[in-house]
């Protein structure tokens, strides 16, 4: 490239980018100079008018204190506690600490596969898992569990 071909460029640079910014500002000019439509001033009616046709209802303050202040206090219903159920699991020959965890989490025992797995292998139980049926509560956590499958 020579000089005069860089100097051109540049000057054909500078011209496009000053028609870019005057164009750019006259039409930022007509924009700001057109009336901004009126917009209503907002008033209690006209507040309450729109909310009723949303169909929300309208309550004044003395009105919305008045029916929680006349509630009285229901007595706490004590409910029994539910004894936990069991569930059978059994454990056959070929069995993966996956399969126990999936057929666990069918059962409802446990919420999360991933860390009966986790739990199993960190502490490397995942091998000593013993073929058989064992009758598991629900609510147990996972270090119970693994202690019933693993004996």
């Amino acid at each position: 490239m020579t000089a005069s071909t860089i100097r051109s460029f540049s000057f054909g640079l500078l011209l496009a980018t000053c028609i870019i910014g005057i164009v750019y500002y006259t039409s930022m000019e007509q924009t700001i100079a057109k009336p901004q439509e009126r917009i209503p001033k907002l008033t209690e009616k006209s507040a309450k008018s729109f909310l009723e046709e949303k169909g929300y209802k309208i309550v004044s303050k003395q009105e919305w204190a008045q029916p929680q202040s006349e509630q009285k206090p229901d007595k706490p219903v004590l409910s029994q506690p539910v004894p936990p159920s069991n569930v059978t699991i059994t454990v056959s020959a070929g069995t993966t600490s996956s399969d126990v965890a999936n057929a666990l989490q069918k059962q409802g025992v446990i919420k999360n596969t991933r860390d009966f797995i986790q739990y199993l292998t960190d502490h490397q139980l995942n091998q000593k898992i013993q073929i058989g049926t064992y009758e598991i509560k629900q609510g147990m956590s996972i270090v119970e569990i693994s202690n019933i499958i693993t004996q």
